[in-house]
């Protein structure tokens, strides 16, 4: 992955399949090479992100990102789980959560759903990423910046 820019948004993605992390990561910089690209493997290391623990505590290697893509099928804490306790800390920041499930029907964007400092989009993407679904992850960010406040 490339090296941290300041001053960029960030995309965090949340996937336990480094395959498909790894094709989400070329997607993305392929499709958005202006983000900083981050990515954690399970549920414990994305609340330990958001909530600058650890390793995540230096925001100049790990900003808090802009838009959070989560797959809903993780160990040890579930997307689920991660949700909950997004929802239980408002003051992290505000940020998109985009959802990801594998499903055999592919939908460009379902419900957003707005909780104050989180939207959070549920969408649902063929396996494993592709640049289409980049682009249209970018879209859905793209609108919801452009929402009121």
């Amino acid at each position: 992955m490339k090296a941290t820019i300041p001053g960029r948004p960030t995309i965090l993605l949340v996937e336990d399949d480094e395959g498909d992390a790894y094709l989400a990561g070329r997607a993305f910089m392929a499709t958005a090479p202006e983000f900083n690209f981050k990515y954690v493997v399970n549920g414990v290391k994305a609340v330990a992100y958001l909530s600058g623990e650890g390793i995540y505590a230096d925001r100049t290697l790990y900003p808090f990102p802009n838009l959070m893509i989560l797959d809903m099928k993780l160990p040890i804490l579930t997307g689920a789980e991660v949700l909950a306790w997004i929802k239980a800390h408002p003051d992290i920041g505000r940020f998109l959560v985009v959802i990801l499930t594998g499903s055999q029907m592919q939908r460009k964007t379902s419900i957003m759903e707005t909780l104050g400092h989180v939207t959070i989009c549920h969408a649902e993407f063929l396996k494993p990423p592709s640049p289409q679904m980049a682009e249209t992850i970018l879209g859905v960010f793209e609108q919801w910046q452009n929402l009121p406040r």
